[in-house]
């Protein structure tokens, strides 16, 4: 569980286990945990999602997608890495192929992602000519 979620609720009566569910009551209203048992009112399954190329499995080769928190920390160190080697880097060519970025998808994840791009390219890529 991500600990910005254990922050933002701390004050509040919302509680997080980390465990796998072995099995339901729901007459009882007892979730069976691994490590335990929690009485509920309300019990909302979030079953997750993954990656959909849409038939085109070979697009990972270049993609950094983008679903857990691990996947947000790899895309901003490959970012990072590749803004570094611009800095340095005096060949044009190479510089803006160092700084092409491509976003597939425009909602809320991708409107989010070339904001930080954004954000980032006018911190920390200030002295970098781009032409």
């Amino acid at each position: 569980m991500s600990a910005p979620f254990r922050k933002l609720f701390r004050r509040s009566r919302v509680h997080f286990r980390y465990a796998e569910v072995m099995s339901v009551d729901t007459d009882l209203h007892l979730l069976y945990l691994n490590n335990g048992l929690i009485n509920y009112d309300f019990l909302v399954f979030a079953a997750g999602s993954k990656v959909n190329f849409y038939g085109n499995e070979h697009f990972l080769d270049h993609a950094v997608p983008m679903k857990t928190i691990d996947d947000a920390l790899r895309m901003r160190n490959i970012m990072l890495d590749r803004m570094e080697k611009a800095v340095i880097n005096t060949d044009p060519a190479e510089r803006r192929k160092l700084l092409t970025t491509v976003i597939a998808g425009g909602g809320p994840t991708g409107v989010e992602v070339a904001g930080m791009l954004a954000e980032m390219r006018n911190t920390f890529c200030r002295g970098i000519i781009l032409n």
